[in-house]
């Protein structure tokens, strides 16, 4: 049985201050704010890169193992990644494919 996750395509940047230092990979489940005081939990597979290091920008695929709260999401909305209480980066939403096979 396959599991649906909530898909987007989207630009993503590591912020230089951030306290990560070391690089991000696929794989990678940070929290995500859309806007307002919900997070969301979602997981980066990098598309043209193997890792990225901060203060880089690359395109990214971003799946959501949830329903929750994915009503906020929609092309060209911008948007945070956190580690617990501290921003790592932020992204811009290229395109929305919605639910899909994982």
């Amino acid at each position: 049985m396959n599991t649906q996750y909530y898909l987007i395509l989207c630009t993503i940047k590591f912020n230089v201050s951030s306290n990560r230092t070391w690089p991000i990979k696929d794989g990678y489940r940070p929290g995500f704010n859309f806007g307002g005081e919900s997070f969301l939990s979602g997981v980066i597979k990098l598309l043209d890169k193997k890792e990225l290091l901060p203060g880089e920008s690359c395109d990214a695929k971003i799946y959501f193992p949830s329903d929750l709260h994915v009503a906020n999401i929609s092309k060209g909305k911008n948007f945070t990644f956190t580690e617990g209480p501290n921003q790592i980066g932020e992204g811009y939403v290229n395109d929305v494919l919605g639910w899909v096979d994982y």
